[in-house]
């Protein structure tokens, strides 16, 4: 999303993300050779980090 109006800090969630993602191992071996805990670091990273190097993740409210 490009320039979302609000976004929410999520640093202190990273490392769960990393290890709920890393959970879905079977399917992540099955994507890539890479190892699963880099493949699931790498998909936080592109989530929720920001160009300053903050940890938010950004959204649009749409309302009726």
């Amino acid at each position: 999303m490009t320039d979302p109006p609000h976004q929410v800090d999520v640093a202190e969630a990273v490392e769960l993300a990393v290890a709920s993602l890393s959970e879905h191992r079977r399917y992540l071996e099955l994507l890539s050779d890479a190892p699963v805990e880099e493949q699931a670091q790498q998909v936080v990273d592109v989530s929720t980090l920001t160009d300053d190097g903050a940890r938010r993740v950004g959204f649009r409210l749409y309302w009726g």
